[in-house]
This record gives structure tokens, sequence and C-alpha cells, in this order.
């Protein structure tokens, strides 16, 4: 399962709300390609996606509860999350977002597509790919 389909499948999913979204995307960025598995304090995922402790706690919660997330929470712990498999789809079969938003199909807007929400999206990236250049 690779990252990018994970990203995609995230990004998808319209019963996720914008911050479950966001955690989740943030707790991509921490993901041992090798393992699979996540292990970022909840203060760090608070701080990173400039929420609280407990929103980060609901969102990590509803993740969970909606299938993006395997596994329970073990208070006392040390905190482990994992991705749930995503089928990786062909090339082809990917949908273009400037396609979706150009012509034919009648979108809502969504949360997604919120200026902040896109703003911390492209920081995400830079620092995804910042991290990439100096490893």
């Amino acid at each position: 399962m690779n990252k990018y389909d994970i990203e995609r499948s995230i990004l998808e999913r319209q019963d996720l709300t914008t911050i479950e979204a966001f955690v989740a995307m943030i707790l991509l960025t921490h993901r041992n390609n090798k393992t699979g598995l996540c292990f970022p304090s909840q203060s760090t995922l608070a701080r990173e996606s400039k929420s609280s402790r407990s929103t980060v706690i609901r969102a990590i919660a509803g993740l969970r509860e909606k299938g993006v997330l395997l596994g329970e929470s073990h208070p006392g712990k040390i905190a482990q999350y994992q991705f749930a498999p995503v089928a990786a789809r062909p090339k082809a079969a990917r949908p273009s977002v400037a396609k979706a938003h150009d012509g034919g199909e009648d979108m809502a807007r969504s949360d997604l597509d919120h200026p902040e929400w896109n703003r911390r999206l492209r920081a995400l990236k830079r620092r995804e790919l910042a991290a990439a250049d100096e490893g």
C-alpha cells in the first residue's frame, strides 16, 4: 500500500469531516513506509493540525469508526496508528480534480475546497518534499 493511494483514498472519502481528513493526512506524514505504522503523540498531532488535543482524539476515534485506521486505543500506552488497506487503482482510473471541477459533473462545494484546508495541505506537501530532499 503506497502513500499516494492512501492519500487519494482519504481525499475522496465524502464521509470524513475536514478535521478527520486533515489528521489522517498528518498521520500519513508520520507513516513508516516499511512497517506502515505511525507513532506520533496526540500532542504532536494537535500541534501540527493547529487543533486541541481533544479535537484530535475525536478525529482519531472517527477515523477508526469509519474504517480509515485499524486497531483500538489503549490508554496509558504509546499510540500506534495503522491505515486500513486501500486497493491500488490503475493510473488511468484516477480522476482528475481539475476535470471534475471544469465541466460536466455537478459538484457541491465540499469542506476540502476550503482555502485554509488547501493551505494546510500545500504546507504538508512542502514539508514532505523538503524531508525527502534532505533524506
